[in-house]
């Protein structure tokens, strides 16, 4: 049986992988490190430097996600919000929708999956005229999930307090 040795002195994998992510950001190149320590040092400096006008301008191009409904390509949709306990970035719920067996209604239930930049982007949110046109299709709000009762609202495919607020 062989033993191995693990050298306790390289790189994390951790300290590897952001140092790739402010090499990108910052229009560095990365070296490859060998110690903890020497990956640590180049890390602060990285830190120090400015961002890329390169990435900046990736970022202004493809936008900043809003509060709102975003649809993605594959069609799901999703409720973008920004977090307000914790860490205040923009978090998603994607929309399930059912139909039960003999109920004409559908029922939509939000669940959470995490980071919205995860699931959508700035480009996808989606117009208060989609939004409507689910609304109206689904019967319930596509903003909160409610079922739509009053006619008013139906008409619109939207309720007016998620009307009012939302768009």
């Amino acid at each position: 049986m062989t033993a191995t040795t693990t050298n306790s002195n390289l790189p994390t994998l951790k300290q590897v992988a952001f140092a790739d992510t402010l090499g990108a950001e910052r229009a560095l190149e990365v070296p490859t490190f060998e110690s903890k320590k020497a990956a640590s040092a180049w890390i602060d400096w990285a830190l120090k430097q400015p961002k890329s006008h390169v990435a900046k301008m990736v970022t202004a191009a493809v936008g900043e996600l809003e509060s709102g409904m975003y649809r993605n390509s594959a069609g799901d949709i999703f409720k973008v919000y920004k977090a307000v306990h914790g860490s205040g970035k923009m978090c998603a719920k994607v929309l399930h929708i059912t139909h039960p067996f003999g109920d004409l209604q559908a029922s939509v239930e939000f669940e959470y999956v995490g980071l919205a930049a995860k699931h959508v982007t700035a480009d996808q949110r989606m117009t208060i005229e989609e939004a409507k046109e689910f609304g109206a299709i689904y019967g319930v709000c596509c903003v909160c999930g409610a079922t739509l009762t009053d006619e008013g609202s139906i008409a619109a495919g939207i309720g007016p307090i998620c009307s009012g607020k939302w768009f």
